[in-house]
């Protein structure tokens, strides 16, 4: 009756709150860049650190280690939670920053998902 990840001999524990003082409630870009990255930062922020630095995500450990990449979604590709694997934005908000990224930058193989709105110039 135990999932398979049960069994495994290893687990891990993290927290996804936010540095943002203002708010008790974490949004999903500083959430998604805390998993990404390992690193805490502000809500509103994607894969950069409260100083507004960008921090290396696990996809881009991952190309630099020669591995195919991809980002796969039933939301928009340019959301907050698969940006912060893929782009470094201040503003979640900067969806079109993010689609440019993605291609121009981050190098990501597969991206699926929607919002081919932001794609268009």
């Amino acid at each position: 009756g135990r999932l398979a990840m049960d069994r495994l001999p290893r687990h891990g524990l993290m927290g996804t709150l936010s540095l943002d003082a203002e708010s008790f409630v974490t949004d999903s870009a500083a959430a998604a860049t805390a998993i990404a990255t390992g690193v805490k930062t502000i809500n509103g922020a994607v894969a950069i650190d409260a100083a507004g630095r960008p921090r290396a995500t696990l996809l881009e450990h991952a190309r630099r280690a020669g591995k195919a990449t991809g980002l796969v979604t039933t939301c928009q590709v340019t959301d907050a939670t698969p940006a912060a694997f893929g782009a470094h934005v201040i503003h979640r908000s900067d969806q079109s920053e993010i689609a440019r990224q993605y291609l121009a930058e981050s190098g990501i193989d597969v991206v699926l998902g929607g919002g081919g709105a932001w794609w268009l110039p």
